[in-house]
């Protein structure tokens, strides 16, 4: 790791399609800025270079490290009527599509440190809306969706509202008054 550890713990954690396995996760922030050539006009929330690092155990070797300075859409969802998972969807910028990502901490007290951590990554003023989506010929999906709105960094996503979402896409809003 070249940066410092802003947080880390044992967790469970899967990609969209995968199983849940018990991991260590880390999330760190890099004393380098992000590579120039992931930075555009779109995306200047992030200074620094900010990811998630996924290990077998505390010790263990790099299972997956995900670069965050493209998160989209932090989440919670229901694991049971106690306790809330997370959903992260980190956009790739250059093919319109995004990585699910979802974890649960052991306690809601932890969902929630976790989610501060992901939350300031995106800014606060994150608005969550319930719309229909229409049918649209790439997805041949209609149906409710969720579009997120977040303030502060100015940007929306538009997903399907599942318990593992379906991304449609991230815009920025050029003009934003309120």
């Amino acid at each position: 790791m070249d940066g410092h550890i802003v947080h880390q713990g044992s967790m469970e954690f899967k990609e969209a399609k995968g199983k849940w396995k018990s991991r260590w996760i880390i999330l760190e922030k890099s004393d380098r800025n992000i590579p120039p050539e992931d930075v555009d006009q779109d995306n200047m929330r992030n200074s620094n270079y900010t990811s998630l690092v996924i290990r077998k155990s505390k010790e263990g070797e790099v299972k997956l490290a995900i670069p965050l300075y493209y998160l989209c859409l932090v989440d919670e969802f229901s694991i049971d009527k106690k306790t809330t998972g997370i959903t992260l969807m980190v956009a790739d910028k250059h093919s319109n599509t995004a990585e699910t990502y979802m974890l649960h901490c052991e306690t809601q007290e932890m969902t929630n440190v976790w989610m501060g951590y992901f939350t300031e990554i995106v800014g606060t003023g994150m608005h969550k809306f319930e719309i229909k989506l229409p049918k649209i010929i790439k997805t041949k999906y209609n149906g409710p969706g969720r579009l997120f709105f977040y303030e502060e960094q100015k940007f929306i996503t538009i997903t399907t509202d599942h318990k593992i979402p379906q991304y449609f896409g991230t815009w920025p809003i050029q003009v934003y008054q309120m």
